[in-house]
């Protein structure tokens, strides 16, 4: 963290900010987060089974060592409901889930052998009836079934996806990702010259774009001015995938180098952001803004209502 801090400017990554720092109601988070524990339990009920009874387990059998345990998947639980969950579903259940198979294997080493045979085969005959079992699907994969995201925004990604990078769609003379994500923006990577693009997948974008093209990610998840910036007030909550006003000015800021922002304020602590980003490691200056920076001295230069009211700005500068 302190490394962090001392070369990037801050001490979480970028994406920590864009999605923590979005400016959205505590409320209707907790709320957002009780969509995600209910998709779960939908979905895969077993996940949050486990999950309960590895928490549980070893704070009614009052195991103070097995109890500390318990008590972090508690916190890291509460943890999520703070945060709204995610907008990809049973991704922030993997870790609880993991501790809290490794908790009741503890304890089932203590029962007879003769208990623990029919009880692990009674898990993998359940685990195997679930409707979405991985190890048994094929090319066909999520063909059948409702829209991968839901009407809270919470998403089955392998079912997104798959159709468009699974392996076994894959063949010789495929360009992978098979849906255009990437070939979209091959036809401006071609004319080999600068370009801005607004984009908000800037993996498969970036892959394909080549050197030339900058991208600028809407979701701010790679833009630390815009991750700094509150989300868009008129757009699906969707954790993790908020989307942030491109302030005018900014894509002709990027394209040459110099700062064009219109808003002043904004500008100021634009310039304040890049001398921490960009600026001389051991600058005495940089330095002195980090400290300021994260003890939020800029903070009262992002018109945060103004920007919270803004329009989602999709265009490309060439």
């Amino acid at each position: 963290m302190l490394f962090s801090l001392f070369y990037y400017g801050f001490p979480f990554p970028n994406t920590a900010y864009a999605k923590l720092g979005a400016g959205v109601d505590a409320l209707a988070m907790m709320q957002q987060s009780l969509n995600y524990y209910s998709h779960t339990l939908i979905k895969d009920p077993i996940t949050l089974l486990v999950i309960v009874l590895g928490a549980g387990w070893p704070l009614l059998a009052r195991n103070g060592k097995y109890g500390v345990l318990s008590m972090g998947i508690v916190l890291y639980l509460l943890y999520v409901v703070r945060i709204g969950g995610d907008f990809m579903g049973n991704r922030f259940f993997v870790a609880p889930l993991f501790l809290s198979v490794l908790i009741l294997m503890r304890y089932a080493g203590r029962l007879r052998t003769i208990s623990l045979v029919p009880a692990t085969a009674v898990i993998v005959l359940i685990s195997c009836c679930a409707p979405y079992v991985p190890i048994l699907s094929g090319r066909d994969f999520g063909n059948k079934w409702e829209n991968p995201i839901s009407r809270y925004g919470i998403c089955n990604e392998r079912q997104y996806y798959y159709h468009s990078t699974g392996l076994l769609h894959w063949t010789p003379e495929r360009l992978m990702p098979t849906n255009g994500w990437g070939e979209s923006i091959v036809k401006y990577a071609m004319l080999d010259r600068p370009l801005i693009h607004v984009y908000g997948m800037i993996g498969f974008q970036g892959y394909f774009g080549g050197p030339k093209v900058i991208l600028v990610d809407r979701l701010a998840l790679s833009d630390p001015l815009l991750a700094r910036l509150p989300a868009l007030s008129a757009q699906m909550l969707r954790i993790g995938h908020l989307e942030r006003p491109i302030p005018e000015g900014y894509l002709e800021t990027l394209m040459t180098g110099e700062n064009r922002l219109q808003d002043k304020n904004l500008a100021a602590y634009y310039d304040k952001l890049q001398l921490v980003t960009r600026g001389p490691l051991l600058s005495w200056e940089r330095l002195k803004t980090i400290w300021e920076m994260n003890l939020g001295k800029y903070e009262h230069l992002i018109d945060k209502q103004f920007y919270r009211r803004q329009l989602p700005d999709a265009s490309a500068l060439s």
